[in-house]
């Protein structure tokens, strides 16, 4: 099995570098060896996934599953794929699974929750995030869940503790910043809201919605300068393809202000 071992590290490296091609190459040779790993069928499913190849990814995943139908680290990349597939109900019957392995599972919570946001479900994401942030207090990933679900159900007061626990937690993430400054921008504090998505911004250049909060309360300052600026960043950050329109509209926006 020597072979085999080195087939897997030499895959590990590419897929770690970004060369999935070559990874794929290592792991379809590693198969060869041997069919029989749960652990190569993830590697493959995650390589593949990275190549934009989800139906075979997912096809991978649920082999490796056949080999070990209790391997929670396949169970959340099969619930993860199939959440980006739009596979919601799939995603969430994984994710269920990790939790009758382990109702201890905090980031299984928290994903099940993010399934139950996405179907619009906010009270049964609410649920879901508090048994998350009751299993793991600190966690940024569940309290960051259950202040959307709170958001999302119109307890602002409470999303706004959730965030603020987790600038706490965590001064420097920049996700919670920009969830603070967007609170502050519908309570019509612009300074407070331009405050959190700079530094949103100045943690990660690449947040898109930052950008775009920025913008529009620049708009409303009639600061158009700055606005065309931070509008321009988020279209040279956000490449969603779900996120066409919105980029249609801030592309109208940036030619009226040129």
């Amino acid at each position: 099995m020597e072979a085999f071992d080195q087939l897997l590290g030499k895959g590990r490296q590419s897929l770690d570098s970004g060369d999935y091609p070559t990874a794929l190459k290592f792991f379809r040779q590693a198969a060869a060896i041997n069919d029989q790993s749960a652990e190569l069928f993830l590697l493959i499913g995650d390589a593949l996934a990275e190549s934009g190849k989800l139906k075979d990814a997912h096809d991978s995943l649920l082999k490796g599953l056949t080999l070990e139908s209790e391997n929670v680290e396949i169970l959340y990349a099969l619930g993860d794929l199939c959440l980006e597939m739009g596979s919601a109900d799939e995603a969430l019957e994984q994710y269920r699974k990790i939790i009758d392995i382990d109702t201890s599972e905090a980031d299984a919570w928290v994903s099940i929750a993010l399934v139950y946001a996405h179907q619009e479900r906010f009270s049964e994401a609410e649920a879901a995030s508090r048994k998350a942030v009751a299993l793991e207090p600190e966690s940024s990933f569940a309290m960051t869940a259950l202040g959307d679900a709170c958001f999302s159900l119109g307890k602002e007061d409470e999303a706004l503790e959730c965030y603020l626990k987790i600038i706490e937690l965590d001064p420097e993430e920049a996700q919670a910043h920009l969830s603070i400054g967007e609170f502050y921008y519908d309570a019509g504090d612009l300074k407070q809201a331009e405050s959190h998505c700079r530094k949103a911004v100045a943690l990660d250049s690449e947040l898109t919605f930052a950008w775009l909060t920025l913008g529009n309360l620049c708009l409303d300052q009639e600061r158009d300068e700055d606005a065309l600026e931070y509008f321009k960043n988020f279209l040279k950050y956000e490449k969603d393809p779900a996120s066409l329109q919105i980029r249609t509209e801030v592309a109208a926006l940036v030619d009226g202000l040129k």
